[in-house]
């Protein structure tokens, strides 16, 4: 047996997600075709095999030789419908994370009526499919945008494979790593943690047993930090085999951690009643919303990331991707 796959990259991210993709099916016992469609930089290029395509534009005629189709933009929708009815092509969207925020009705509770039948008709396409952490994640995003459950494939995202994969790698830091993910504010606004970075006193505390690792939301631009603090988007190689421990606040990254085998989560929630005044209230519990450790001080984050020790679990990449590419090909 041997299968197409077509990854369109510029629509996929975070980057982790695509190379989540890449790596899943280079692990697979499936023979697997990889074309990527897209603009890839030099520094992803370690973790492409040789018989990789890579490509800026696809044809419309080897697109419809496709098995699985990843990220496909909304320009080939024509395409998409025409191949839906003469062949059984399956069209796979991927979001940035398992989301536990304010989405969809949740956040625009004004938008109710007109989200549901959008979103509805988008769902009468088969074999159109969106991907989901887990079946808690299907659930939440089906209720949030007025879906059937079946339009996910509760299956986990790619790019926990990726992280997981970078775990395993030797370290290039000998301190504890510790990286800060903030999520996306409204304009004007800057994230507790953004400005905790560019407290001097703060970071020169963390400065003797931690490297910090600064991730900030690619919506949003370099807020600035403290010299000392690596800002990850200016490296030219992947961080998270020096990662130990991840620091953030309402970004779906927390999940993504956890599902990669990371162990500790320290979530930065001084802000939350104003968040949720802006963004919307989840109607998910804390504990749903935050895995890990709550904490909303300086003083707080610094005691309980002291008492941390580092550890992470390792999973099987090739039964998981085997399991994986296998629950998607039994929807065709």
């Amino acid at each position: 047996m041997s299968i197409k796959v077509f990854i369109f990259i510029d629509s996929i991210r975070p980057d982790e997600n695509w190379l989540g993709l890449v790596q899943i099916f280079q692990n697979c016992s499936i023979e697997s075709h990889i074309a990527i469609v897209g603009s890839v930089d030099k520094k992803y290029q370690q973790y492409l095999s040789p018989n990789i395509s890579i490509c800026k534009k696809a044809k419309i005629k080897d697109i419809r030789k496709g098995d699985i189709i990843f990220g496909m933009p909304s320009k080939y929708l024509l395409l998409k419908i025409i191949n839906i009815i003469f062949t059984k092509n399956i069209f796979i969207n991927i979001g940035p994370g398992k989301i536990t925020k304010a989405i969809g009705i949740y956040k625009h509770p004004e938008k109710k009526i007109k989200n549901k039948i959008f979103e509805f008709a988008k769902y009468l396409m088969p074999h159109n499919y969106y991907l989901a952490a887990d079946f808690e994640d299907a659930m939440y995003l089906a209720t949030a945008y007025g879906r059937d459950i079946n339009f996910y494939l509760p299956i986990g995202l790619p790019k926990s494979v990726h992280i997981a994969l970078e775990f395993s790698q030797r370290r290039e830091k000998t301190k504890i790593g510790v990286l800060f993910v903030p999520t996306h504010r409204w304009e004007g606004e800057v994230s507790v943690i953004s400005k905790w970075l560019a407290n001097d006193v703060f970071v020169n505390k963390l400065n003797n047993d931690y490297d910090i690792f600064y991730n900030n939301h690619p919506d949003e631009g370099n807020w600035e930090v403290c010299e000392s603090v690596i800002k990850t988007r200016e490296l030219s190689s992947s961080f998270w085999k020096d990662i130990d421990v991840l620091v953030t606040d309402y970004s779906s990254i927390a999940h993504d951690f956890l599902s990669a085998g990371g162990k500790h989560i320290i979530n930065i929630t001084t802000d939350l009643s104003k968040f949720e005044k802006h963004q919307g209230k989840s109607p998910l519990p804390l504990s749903k919303q935050f895995p890990g450790v709550l904490c909303t001080t300086k003083d707080d984050f610094i005691h309980t990331l002291n008492n941390f020790k580092p550890s992470k679990n390792e999973i099987d990449i090739k039964d998981f991707s085997d399991l994986w590419v296998r629950k998607i090909l039994s929807r065709k």
